[in-house]
């Protein structure tokens, strides 16, 4: 079961809400840079971050035994935007992509009533729609229950809101081995002056990862 907040728990209940809920939908691309879309009519802002309005069709999960859980969301291709994206870079195989879903009512709120990451697995095209198959990385398959605190090991999505490198350092550091070292570089170069690293050093051993 998803857990939403109190806010979000308050419009889940109300009878009556002339506020949509939004799915925000984020690329991070090779370069550093986000692409923005909002599933709705008008643009909108949130957590600093102006998002563009889409035609976003989200499908359910596919999964079996065999292979790696995935499931499609199609991008409208009305006007070849998004089209442009994958011809200029290789159809954005293996970009991640962040999936929030908040209130309209409540924008004013930083924290998502759900986040989900994903990596673009395979994507195409035809004059109506842009289609991306998504699915997680095997290390996101298998991470640990979130409440779960290791020595050396940061659960925050590199890039995402949590983490909050900006573009610059992306574009400096592409990756980052989420352990402290790696943490205080990244967070040095986007000139960010308290760490967000998730791991809890103090602990006494336990599982790390290698810097």
């Amino acid at each position: 079961m998803l857990s939403l907040t109190s806010v979000g728990l308050i419009e889940k209940n109300k009878l009556a809400n002339d506020k949509p809920w939004l799915l925000l939908f984020q690329i991070l691309l090779q370069t550093g840079e986000y692409i923005h879309i909002v599933r709705d009519n008008e643009d909108h802002d949130w957590n600093g971050i102006h998002w563009e309005a889409f035609p976003l069709e989200p499908d359910d999960k596919t999964e079996d035994t065999k292979a790696l859980p995935l499931f499609k969301v199609k991008v409208a291709n009305a006007d070849q935007v998004m089209q442009s994206y994958l011809e200029q870079y290789d159809g954005l195989t293996g970009c991640e992509v962040t999936i929030y879903l908040v209130h309209a009512a409540h924008l004013d709120q930083t924290t998502p009533e759900i986040e989900e990451v994903f990596t673009i697995q395979e994507s195409e095209y035809d004059h109506e729609w842009v289609t991306f198959s998504l699915g997680a990385d095997f290390w996101y398959l298998y991470r640990a229950l979130p409440e779960n605190y290791l020595k050396d090991w940061c659960w925050h999505k590199y890039g995402g809101i949590k983490c909050g490198v900006n573009a610059t350092c992306l574009a400096q550091y592409p990756t980052c081995p989420h352990t402290l070292v790696g943490c205080r570089l990244r967070m040095t170069a986007s000139g960010i002056m308290k760490i967000r690293f998730s791991g809890e050093p103090s602990l006494p051993g336990g599982i790390y990862a290698s810097n």
